[in-house]
Order: C-alpha cells, then structure tokens, then sequence
C-alpha cells in the first residue's frame, strides 16, 4: 500500500493533517469541462478553474485511501456536533442548527472572536466546531466521515475529501481568507458550475 508520505505533492503539517494533495481525476475533468465550456460559450469557466486549484491547494481534495471511521470516533464526533449546537443556543443563538445561516453566523463568531482565543481554546475548538462543520457538510452536500491517514475527513461524492477540523484551526489563526464559511460555499458554486458544464 502507498505511504502517504509518497503520494506526489503529499505532505503533513507538524500536527499530522495532510495539505497540498492533488486530485489528478478532477484537474483533467476540470480542463475537460473548460474545453467544452469553451466551445458551448459557458460563462464561469475561469472561476472554475480557480476554484479547484484553490480548493487542491488548500489540501480540502485528495485521492487517497480512505477508512470507516471506528465507532466509537464517530460518537464522539457527533457528540460535538450537538454539543456545539447546543452551545451555541445556549449563548442566546436560538435557531442554531446545520443550516447555511447557521454555518455563517459560526464563521462570523470565529472572524469576531478567534484573535482573543487562548492557546487552550485553539486546541480544542478545532475538534468540536470541526466536527459541527463536517456535519453541516454533510447534511447539505451528501457525504459521510472517513479516516485518512491520522485524520478525519468528509468524502462528497466518492470523489472529494473535505477537512473540516483543519479548516476551523486555519480560519482561527487566519482569520477570515480561510473562513468555514467560504469552502462551504465554494463546494456549492463548484458542484453548481460543473452541472452546469455536464448538460447537453
């Protein structure tokens, strides 16, 4: 079996979670569709392009094995999801739930918030608002959570690894160019450009 490690433009950070894997499969899709595109005189084509080797460049796509999340992981990543919605309705936040509005006004908590985090809350928030996320993914886009490497993802489509955990460290530390808030909306507007593409 390939080591992770070997996969080409494959690498881990220090905390172990994989960043710049290209999916092969969906750049030539891409440049197919930007051929038709170009031929039927499809608008968009540029920032769909854009968008993939955003997406691939941010490690948010992969091709690599995957594994069943183990039971009892996936408990207690549903055990964050609903305590972070719980969390957030307790804090006066009422109509909290997986919804697009929710997802923002989370996204809007961390751009606020997330420069006065201690060290301990950039710890743990990752985890439980991660989980939370991947969820809200899931309940939008399809999907389930998989295991890859030492860490979790959300595989859309059978096709596009998400990592929502990571996502939420990279939007506390960099605020809001990596916003939870943008890649959902950049899975909608890729999935919404390349049907558009695939009709006759």
């Amino acid at each position: 079996m390939q080591n992770i490690e070997d996969v080409p433009h494959t690498k881990k950070n220090e905390d172990g979670h994989l960043t710049g894997a290209l999916n092969y499969r969906l750049i030539c899709n891409m440049f197919i569709r930007a051929q038709r595109a170009k031929e039927e005189g499809l608008k968009g084509i540029v920032f769909c392009m854009f968008l993939a080797v955003s997406l691939m460049a941010n490690g948010e796509v992969t091709t690599l094995n995957h594994e069943d999340v183990p039971s009892d992981v996936l408990t207690t990543i549903q055990s964050y999801s609903t305590r972070t919605i719980e969390m957030m309705n307790k804090g006066g936040a009422k109509d909290f739930d997986y919804s697009e509005n929710s997802v923002k006004f989370l996204s809007a908590v961390i751009d606020e918030e997330g420069p006065t985090y201690s060290e301990k809350a950039k710890s743990i928030l990752p985890s439980v608002w991660g989980a939370y996320f991947g969820d809200a993914l899931i309940k939008k886009y399809g999907g389930k959570w998989v295991k890859l490497g030492n860490s979790y993802a959300v595989l859309i489509d059978d096709s596009q690894f998400l990592f929502p955990m990571v996502r939420v460290e990279k939007h506390i530390a960099n605020g809001t160019q990596d916003s939870i808030y943008s890649m959902y909306l950049a899975v909608a507007s890729m999935n919404e450009i390349a049907d558009k593409i695939e009709k006759p």
